[in-house]
């Protein structure tokens, strides 16, 4: 259950809420930082090649559309 895998995650960093959305997952975080007033969200890259050329990437979709900047961590 994705609710169960969140909370353990979360649990693990002090401070940190999850949140599970729906829909198109860059619009979908985008639209939530923008009602929350977000200041700032942190994502990371983790796809690989042929998952990002036919789906894109949404690392690179959040960053040009969400309404606050947008740290890109680089994948390990």
């Amino acid at each position: 259950d994705e609710g169960l895998w969140l909370d353990e995650r979360v649990a693990a960093v002090p401070g940190a809420a999850g949140v599970l959305l729906e829909g198109d997952p860059a619009r979908a975080i985008c639209a939530w930082a923008a009602d929350e007033g977000a200041d700032l969200l942190i994502v990371a890259p983790h796809r690989g090649t042929l998952d990002r050329a036919v789906h894109g990437s949404l690392a690179r979709a959040v960053a040009v559309h969400a309404p606050c900047p947008v740290l890109v961590l680089r994948p390990r």
